[in-house]
C-alpha cells in the first residue's frame, strides 16, 4: 500500500510553483515544510491545509510565474517563515508561452558554447 510518509523529504524547505492541483501538489506534499503557490489562492491553501494535516508545515501563496515580483515573494515567504530554502519546485506552466520564443533563448545562450544547434 502507497505510504506518502515514506517519501516525505525532511528537513527540506521547498517552494513549489502549481501546486495547487496534479503534479505541483504530488511534489509539495512530499517536503516536510513548503511554500505552496498556485495562480489559484484557494487552491494552494487547500494543499496547505492537507500538509498540515498529515503533520508537515505549509504557507500558501498566490503566484502568477509570469511575474517577477510574484516570484520574489515566494522566495521571501520560504526565507521569512522557514528562515531557509532548500528546493524549488518549478512545476507551474504557462500556456501561452510561444515554444519557438522559448527555443529562440536557448540557442541564443548556447550560441558560445559547442552545444548549439
Amino acid at each position: 500500500m502507497y505510504d506518502p510518509q515514506a517519501f516525505r523529504l525532511n528537513d527540506q524547505v521547498a517552494v513549489v510553483t502549481g501546486a495547487g492541483a496534479g503534479i505541483g501538489r504530488a511534489v509539495a506534499t512530499t517536503f516536510a515544510a513548503a511554500v505552496v503557490s498556485d495562480r489559484d489562492y484557494a487552491s494552494a491553501q487547500t494543499v496547505a491545509e492537507e500538509i498540515h494535516a498529515a503533520g508537515g508545515q505549509a504557507s500558501a501563496v498566490a503566484c502568477d510565474v509570469t511575474r517577477e515580483t510574484d516570484l520574489e515573494q515566494l522566495v521571501q515567504t520560504a526565507l521569512t517563515e522557514y528562515r531557509r530554502l532548500t528546493t524549488l519546485g518549478p512545476v507551474a506552466v504557462w500556456p501561452d508561452a510561444a515554444p519557438a520564443a522559448i527555443l529562440s533563448q536557448d540557442k541564443a545562450q548556447c550560441a558560445s558554447c559547442s552545444c548549439a544547434p
